[in-house]
């Protein structure tokens, strides 16, 4: 491909999507029945939301493997590596996919399964006072979409470093990152007690990070992965 085409993003969209198209509306699905079911048998809306927070963080998992399912697996991917499109253009479709699609969908449904379980809320009830922060303070909240993003860029990036078994990627990436964890717990005790020790400090140990630097470092942490995405992507796509 010689030149960038936002067509071919089109026509690639188009043909992922009605390949994959009954994956995307389970997965819909589930996020619209779970919580409905939970707030109903609660008869209570504040659950079907809490609910439906709880997948929007994490079902961008299952987003992300509908994504890549069609290069991974062996009876789709010689179809899918035909399909004429370049790494620049199918790493697009899949910062479209996990940027705008999945909150879309999350958001959707989330608000019918509040908006179906409303008739069955214990006590008084205004739907709209009740969407209007939910949606406000998750879904458009800038703090939620950036721990979502991470988490799916995360997701996307275990999908094309895996060769085979996902389960086994994703058990061992939950491993590192329990590692890791437990790395950088002990050595902030170890640092908080040396200072104490060598500086005879007292008091609460704080180190204030400015506004700035934490709302850069929150972009950059889902811009990088991204990144090491479209890295990973353009590497081992022949390698499959």
């Amino acid at each position: 491909m010689k030149r960038f085409s936002l067509g071919r993003v089109v026509r690639y969209a188009r043909y992922h999507y009605m390949a994959q198209g009954r994956g995307y509306l389970g997965l819909m699905f589930v996020m619209f029945v779970i919580p409905l079911i939970m707030g109903v048998l609660t008869r209570s809306c504040e659950t079907a939301v809490d609910v439906s927070m709880a997948i929007y963080l994490f079902a961008g998992v299952r987003m992300m493997y509908h994504t890549t399912v069609d290069m991974r697996e062996r009876g789709r991917r010689v179809m899918e590596m035909t399909v004429p499109v370049s790494n620049e253009e199918r790493m697009l479709f899949m910062l479209f996919n996990g940027t705008v699609a999945y909150p879309l969908m999350a958001l959707t449904a989330a608000v019918a399964a509040v908006v179906v379980a409303s008739p069955f809320h214990y006590g008084e009830l205004s739907l709209m006072a009740e969407l209007r922060p939910f949606v406000a303070e998750y879904h458009l909240y800038w703090g939620v979409y950036l721990l979502v993003q991470s988490i799916v860029a995360t997701s996307l990036l275990l999908n094309l470093l895996a060769r085979r078994s996902l389960v086994a990627t994703y058990f061992m990436a939950f491993i590192g990152l329990v590692v890791l964890i437990s790395l950088l717990g002990y050595a902030l005790v170890e640092t908080i007690e040396y200072f104490g020790t060598e500086y005879r400090y007292t008091g609460d140990f704080i180190v204030s990070v400015p506004d700035v630097w934490q709302t850069v470092i929150s972009v950059a942490v889902p811009v990088v992965l991204y990144a090491v995405c479209y890295m990973t992507l353009r590497k081992r796509q022949v390698k499959w």
